[in-house]
């Protein structure tokens, strides 16, 4: 998240996933700031530099990425044993368009999304997105002060994908849907709402609360 705009949603969004990996024992990493970029909306590329790192660093395991709207619904849910028995796969998200079952299964959502860098393709995933980040200059991210100005990160992880073999990917559809959008069963996301941005936060904080006092906290 940005320090200026999203850090609001992340402060309360966070609590939730903080709570759950210290409940399940998985490792957990939030990132404030613009990594690389001028503006605050360039906080949105912050995840193809991070998940390069993590590649970097040796990691083999699956990695679970979550926007800053996105949130915890469900405690109990055991994560561990969903992916058991998915080292085959390399990427799982969910459709750009819960009412479209014939969605190409390129077109996700990229705002929550479940990565494997134990799987090659997943890995090869993570670097080619980097370089799909790496192609935009510092000039023109200095010259893009609108998120319309610039290809976005969705729109680059819609391209690798389409280079990757359908049956290395998870791709869930309809609704509810188990990892997005405001019905999730395991994670939620409140995405952009006509009301406005501080309706969006209203809704963020009694969903949350909902969560967190049902679970006593």
């Amino acid at each position: 998240a940005d320090l200026e705009r999203y850090r609001s949603l992340l402060d309360m969004t966070s609590r939730t996933v903080t709570e759950y990996c210290s409940r399940h024992k998985f490792r957990y990493e939030s990132y404030l700031g613009i990594w690389r970029g001028q503006h605050a909306w360039q906080a949105t590329y912050n995840r193809i530099p991070l998940l390069q790192r993590i590649a970097d660093s040796g990691f083999k395991g699956w990695i679970c990425y979550l926007d800053a709207d996105a949130f915890i619904a469900d405690f109990e849910f055991d994560l561990a044993g969903f992916l058991a028995d998915k080292g085959h796969l390399a990427f799982i998200a969910a459709t750009d368009d819960t009412h479209d079952p014939n969605r190409a299964y390129w077109l996700v959502n990229a705002g929550v999304l479940f990565i494997n860098l134990g799987n090659p393709t997943g890995r090869g995933l993570v670097y080619e997105w980097a370089k799909q980040f790496d192609a935009i200059t510092d000039e023109q991210l200095q010259k893009g002060v609108e998120w319309t100005q610039l290809v976005n990160d969705q729109d680059m992880l819609h391209r690798v994908l389409r280079n990757i073999p359908e049956a290395s990917t998870l791709i869930l559809r309809g609704e509810p849907n188990l990892i997005n959008y405001q019905q999730g069963r395991f994670i939620r996301q409140i995405l952009r709402i006509p009301e406005g941005f501080q309706k969006r936060i209203e809704r963020l904080r009694l969903e949350i609360g909902h969560i967190l006092s049902r679970h006593g906290l």
